[in-house]
């Protein structure tokens, strides 16, 4: 049970008005004003499911106390919780930044990750005066079973127990239902009043509810079909004030009654720190220069538009949350035959390889998984109807990050089999004896085997170290002996580095620099 409250006028006062005008609007002035200001960020990602369209908000807590709307260039994938310094112009409450610098990241390391174990979490169920529809449609007994009840397999907690390698389990209490002072247009219109909505629920249930229990707070709305959701990424470190001090919460707001399992699997998945995943749409070729990303078009994944389908997270997802161990995924240096295992089943560190890592230009990587008909992955296949083959291959991802008024995408699949019928990525696997290539990085991968217990591709890239001709993992005396026995016109000799058509003078320098062992 929570301590007995104090009712203080001033704090009922203060949070009122932070609940009405949850960012100090500024009259704008006749010259811009200049500000240089760190503090932590906080990212909120509005999903509008009924429209597959999305939009990312980016706040800043200044430690001069003051919170800015934030308008960032071409923003690097930030989570609530970094800290920025910023330096920009101030347009009314918004902070338009022409330098920043990330001066401390959120971890996701074992001994400091909000995303294992417990994740303690408050439901409030709330509603509006003069609602349209049944103003308490379900009881706090029905929403626990929905999001906590592990004994439900549609249940959130259920998902997401088997998604972490049960590593993340939700427990928490479920109060409500509480009136708040909005109409149902503007509990669907968070991309203006999140920040009210959010401090308006709090104040609702503050003298039962005792916040600092818990690190997760989920709003449920009476609306009975999908309108905007909103939630963080990850945990703002922007104290929330409440009766009993300040608290670190993320936030979700899941508006749609009748689909409180399916909106809220995805925007908890925000909350642990994932954005959507994409698709790159690239006409008749899998990859090239003239991509555009479909924002939650990849319906393997719940952070998806089609998170009603229950598809285990993504390989790029699952690391960016820490279930997935930097020892299950192997980083390709050089060409070679590798084995992968599915992405649904538990093992130990290090015992199996989850995802093969292989990187490419731009500071970007592919991911290569596998997944099998297990768990929530065969859940996929009865909610829609497809066979089994839709997994039969290699399932590639680009960890690229686009953020902004599109949305917010960190994975994107790539289409091994583009323009097909009726559901372009339905074939999006490579499949057995089939080749996917990226003639920018000249990497190819080729699937060579399919199992039900794992998966080989062959994958072929430049050489790491090129001048170990011999390939004894070092440059030495025999591979000098090659290149000086090749002296000459020898186009085709692996020695002709540079690719003029001459073992000669440029190709034994770079040898001789590459003397001793490859790394």
């Amino acid at each position: 049970m929570p301590p007995p409250k104090a009712d203080t006028a001033i704090y009922v006062i203060l949070l009122v008005c932070s609940a009405i005008l949850p960012i100090q609007a500024q009259e704008p002035k006749g010259t811009a004003e200049r500000v240089i200001t760190s503090g932590f960020v906080e990212v909120v990602i509005h999903d509008d499911f009924e429209n597959h369209t999305a939009e990312t908000h980016y706040y800043l807590r200044g430690d001069d106390g003051r919170r800015y709307r934030l308008q960032l260039a071409k923003p690097p994938r930030l989570t609530s919780g970094h800290r920025l310094t910023v330096e920009g112009t101030l347009q009314g409450d918004t902070l338009i930044a022409s330098n920043y610098e990330i001066t401390a990241k959120r971890t996701s390391s074992a001994g400091d990750n909000p995303n294992i174990g417990e994740q303690s979490t408050v439901v409030l169920l709330v509603n509006v005066p003069n609602p349209t529809t049944d103003p308490e449609p379900i009881t706090t007994g029905q929403a626990h079973e929905m999001i906590f009840d592990n004994a439900n397999p549609d249940s959130i907690n259920s998902y997401y127990i088997e998604v972490s390698y049960g590593q993340a389990y939700f427990d928490g209490d479920v109060f409500g239902w509480y009136t708040l002072p909005f109409t149902e247009e503007e509990l669907c219109d968070p991309f203006t009043t999140f920040g009210a909505i959010r401090n308006a629920a709090i104040l609702a249930a503050d003298k039962e509810v005792y916040f600092p229990d818990y690190i997760r707070l989920v709003i449920l709305s009476h609306i009975d079909a999908p309108c905007t959701s909103f939630a963080n990424v990850g945990i703002p470190q922007n104290p929330i004030e409440t009766q009993d001090g300040p608290v670190n919460l993320s936030t979700a707001l899941i508006n749609g009654i009748n689909f409180v399992e399916d909106i809220g699997i995805h925007e908890l998945g925000h909350n642990f720190g994932n954005f959507h995943a994409s698709a790159s749409e690239c006409g008749d070729s899998p990859i090239g220069d003239d991509c555009t990303s479909e924002e939650m078009a990849d319906f393997y994944d719940v952070m998806s538009s089609f998170s009603w389908l229950r598809g285990h997270l993504n390989a790029i997802h699952k690391a960016n949350v820490g279930w997935l161990d930097p020892e299950n995924i192997l980083e390709a240096s050089d060409s070679g035959t590798y084995r992968i295992y599915p992405i649904e089943t538990i093992a130990g560190k290090g015992e199996e390889i989850k995802a093969l890592k292989i990187p490419i230009a731009g500071d970007l990587n592919y991911y290569v998984m596998f997944r099998r008909a297990i768990g929530y992955d065969s859940t996929l296949l009865l909610n829609t109807g497809f066979g089994s083959e839709i997994y039969d291959g290699a399932m590639i991802h680009l960890d690229l990050f686009e953020s902004g008024t599109g949305g917010g995408s960190d994975s994107h699949i790539v289409d091994t089999s583009p323009n097909s019928e009726p559901f372009d990525l339905i074939d999006a696997v490579l499949p057995l004896d089939q080749t996917f290539t990226d003639p920018v990085n000249n990497i190819s991968i080729t699937t060579l085997s399919v199992t039900e217990g794992y998966l080989e591709v062959q994958v072929d890239m430049p050489s790491s170290c090129p001048a170990d001709l011999d390939g004894d993992g070092a440059v030495g005396a025999a591979d000098l002996a090659q290149l000086l026995g090749a002296w000459g016109p020898n186009p085709e000799h692996p020695a002709d580095f540079d690719g003029d058509g001459m073992v000669g003078a440029a190709d034994l320098a770079q040898l001789l620099g590459s003397w001793g062992p490859c790394f």
